[in-house]
């Protein structure tokens, strides 16, 4: 074998890796708010862009929603809950689950956007609680009240922050008087 088809190799492996381990996140793969889409419009029409579906029952919040490019996951809070849902290109709601107490004093609705990272997505509840849900059917893989644990501190929002995986890491960030960061490690 050459070095050409080595080269060839490691590269559309290298290439497969990422394209298949994509994190979707808060401000997009990066976090910047850069997104690496192509093909969109150079100029909107003047009417502005077709409607394609309107959803509702998911709740209200703060939070942005993430996509896959088939699903999109928003968080929202119903009756004093954060939910997780996922919702279809038609706009139906394909499967929506409880995560955890949501903030009921200032502003009391949901404010995490999930974090999806190969088929798994990452919510934390306005209370503390973080939860680690399957992406296809919505089933809660685990879940334990992380303020709790790390006797975090609330803010005058409650816990307003959206998770973030780096390697086999989650990272969420308490901001107590003993613990200001977290890196679990082996939930992943």
């Amino acid at each position: 074998m050459n070095i050409t088809k080595i080269y060839l190799l490691v590269s559309a492996l290298f290439f497969s890796s990422f394209v298949f381990s994509q994190a979707y996140q808060w401000r997009g793969p990066a976090r910047s708010g850069i997104y690496p889409d192509n093909g969109l419009l150079k100029e909107w029409p003047a009417e502005g862009p077709a409607l394609l579906w309107v959803t509702n029952d998911i709740g209200k919040g703060y939070s942005s929603a993430v996509s896959d490019g088939n699903t999109v996951y928003i968080t929202g809070m119903k009756d004093k809950q954060d939910y997780l849902s996922a919702i279809n290109d038609k706009g139906e709601i394909t499967w929506q689950v409880v995560f955890g107490p949501a903030w009921s004093q200032s502003f009391p609705e949901s404010r995490c956007t999930p974090t999806l990272d190969n088929g798994l997505i990452y919510v934390l509840s306005g209370s503390g609680t973080i939860a680690c849900v399957d992406a296809k059917d919505g089933k809660i893989i685990w879940t334990f009240d992380a303020f709790k644990k790390f006797n975090g501190a609330y803010g005058d929002w409650g816990v307003c922050e959206s998770l973030l995986v780096s390697g086999d890491k989650l990272f969420y960030t308490p901001a107590g008087p003993t613990t200001t960061m977290v890196a679990l490690r082996g939930v992943l």
